[in-house]
C-alpha cells in the first residue's frame, strides 16, 4: 500500500514539474501564397504562431512568397532558408538567438529589431535596411545593406560583418548608440552613421 501511494506521488510531482517549464517549439511556414506572421493557420504546428521560446523558419515551397510582420512579435532563431522567402518587417520583433539570413531577403521597413543575439547572412541573400529602428545588444556577422535609414537606439551594436550605406541616414538620437566595428563599414552615401563608432581592428 505504501509503494502504490510513494509511486502517485512522484508521478504527481514529475508532472508538475514538466509543466511548469516552457518547450521550444519548431515552427515553419507553410502558405506558398505568403502572409501575415500572426496568422496561425500560416504556420506548422498551427494553434498560434511562434512565440518568444520558439524558433522559426522560412523555407522552400511552390514558388516566391512574402511574411509580412506587422505587430509585436518576438522569437528565439529565425531562419531564412529560400531564396523563395521573402520577411518584410513593419511591426517590432525580438531576437533572443540567432538571425539567419541564409538565403532570401529580410525586408527592414519599419518598426523596431531588438537584436539580441547574432545576425548572420549567406551568399546570394539580402538584408535590406530602409526605415527601422535597431536596438538591442546584439552583433552583425553578416552584410546588410542600407537603403532608405533608419536609427539606432540605446545599443551597444557589434559589427564583424559587413554594413553597406546606399541611401538614406541612420541616426542615433542621444548619446548611448555605439557601434564597435570590427568588420567593415561601406559608405556609399552621405549621412549620419552613428552616434559613436569605436575601435577595433574593422575598415
Amino acid at each position: 500500500m505504501f509503494a502504490r501511494r510513494f509511486t502517485k506521488l512522484v508521478a504527481v510531482c514529475v508532472l508538475g514539474v514538466s509543466g511548469s517549464q516552457a518547450v521550444a517549439a519548431e515552427y515553419t511556414w507553410t502558405n506558398a501564397a505568403g502572409g501575415n506572421w500572426n496568422l496561425a493557420a500560416n504556420w506548422n504546428p498551427g494553434g498560434v504562431p511562434p512565440v518568444a521560446a520558439d524558433n522559426a523558419t522560412l523555407g522552400a515551397l511552390a514558388g516566391n512568397y512574402t511574411v509580412t510582420l506587422t505587430d509585436t512579435r518576438s522569437i528565439t532563431d529565425l531562419t531564412l532558408a529560400s531564396s523563395q522567402a521573402t520577411l518584410t518587417q513593419t511591426g517590432n520583433l525580438t531576437a533572443s538567438g540567432t538571425i539567419a539570413v541564409n538565403s532570401g531577403t529580410y525586408n527592414l521597413n519599419g518598426g523596431t529589431l531588438a537584436l539580441n543575439g547574432t545576425m548572420t547572412t549567406g551568399a546570394g541573400a539580402n538584408v535590406i535596411w530602409a526605415g527601422s529602428t535597431l536596438t538591442g545588444n546584439g552583433t552583425l556577422a553578416g552584410t546588410i545593406t542600407v537603403t532608405g535609414g533608419g536609427s539606432v537606439t540605446g545599443t551597444t551594436l557589434r559589427n564583424t560583418g559587413t554594413i553597406r550605406w546606399q541611401a538614406g541616414a541612420i541616426t542615433a538620437p542621444g548619446t548611448t548608440s555605439l557601434l564597435t566595428n570590427s568588420g567593415t563599414l561601406d559608405f556609399q552615401a552621405d549621412g549620419v552613421a552613428f552616434g559613436t563608432i569605436a575601435g577595433g581592428n574593422g575598415t
